[in-house]
This record gives structure tokens, C-alpha cells and sequence, in this order.
């Protein structure tokens, strides 16, 4: 019984380790060279930048020998130190950053909400059944869902700063 809870704890602070690094947010251009935030990596993209998140909480104890060799661990790891007035600098040019991408991204969702208001209101004569006419339409809806939803990461992003 005591190696299966071994082997559980293992688990679990694998699958923390993987859930806080899976909360970073990162700039992504896809093969179509759309703008891309995202908390998960892209197959055909290439990365530009990431924001970290939040340090990830400790690792649960198991046991004491846990807790010794964690306390060890961390006092022997090497602390950065950096002043105040340099990490306040970092914050804000990481909230401008942020503000500018906000902007940018509300430019092209409004751009490409107007683009598919253009589609729908266009009728071909071929389109009589009405699965044409959503199947032209879905590559503008797509990239309207993609822009709400980098606008949504990059509004969480900021709230988290605050």
C-alpha cells in the first residue's frame, strides 16, 4: 500500500507541474499567419513570445523525507534578486505590451466581424441550399471566434497582473 501512494504522489506532482506550465499564455503565428494566443502549443505554428503566469504552488508533502529534501532543495537553489523600481519597470512595459496586442486584436475582430456581416448579406444563385451559404461563411466566423478569443486571453492576462 505504501508504494501505491509512492507512486501516486509521483503522479500528481507531474501532473501539477504540467498544469502550471500549461497556464502560460504564448504569441503564436499558425500557417495562415493569423495571430494566435494560446495556453496550448500549436502543431504548424511558430512561437514569438510568452507570458508567464503566476509561480506554481509548492509541491504537496507526502512525508517528512519529502519535506527535508524539498527544504534543502530550495535553500540551496539560487534566488534572483531584483529591486523593485526594475520589476515595476517589467510590469509595465509587460501591461503595455499587453494593452497594445488588446488594441491590435479588437482592430482585426472588428475587421473581421465586419467582413462576415459583408458574406452573410451576399446571396449567390448557386447558394439555394442553405448548407453553401454556411459552408462559405465558416472561414470568416472562424476567425471572428479566433479573435474573441484572443481578445478574451489577453483581457485575462491583464486582470491577472493587477
Amino acid at each position: 500500500m505504501r508504494m501505491k501512494s509512492g507512486i501516486f504522489a509521483a503522479v500528481m506532482a507531474i501532473a501539477c507541474t504540467h498544469a502550471s506550465a500549461a497556464a502560460d499564455i504564448c504569441k503564436y503565428i499558425d500557417e495562415d499567419g493569423r495571430t494566435v494566443y494560446s495556453t496550448a502549443a500549436l502543431k504548424h505554428g511558430k512561437k514569438l513570445v510568452c507570458f508567464k503566469s503566476a509561480a506554481p504552488p509548492p509541491p504537496a508533502a507526502t512525508d517528512e523525507e519529502s519535506v527535508s529534501r524539498s527544504e534543502r532543495a530550495v535553500e540551496s537553489a539560487p534566488q534572483a534578486k531584483v529591486d523593485s523600481a526594475t520589476q515595476t519597470r517589467r510590469d509595465n512595459d509587460r501591461r503595455e505590451i499587453l494593452k497594445s496586442e488588446l488594441h491590435r486584436e479588437r482592430r482585426l475582430l472588428d475587421d473581421a466581424q465586419k467582413r462576415f456581416e459583408e458574406e452573410e448579406a451576399t446571396r449567390s444563385g448557386d447558394e439555394r441550399n442553405y448548407q453553401r451559404v454556411l459552408d462559405r461563411l465558416k472561414p470568416y466566423q472562424d476567425k471572428v471566434n479566433l479573435h474573441k478569443r484572443n481578445v478574451d486571453s489577453i483581457q485575462q492576462e491583464i486582470a491577472n497582473l493587477r
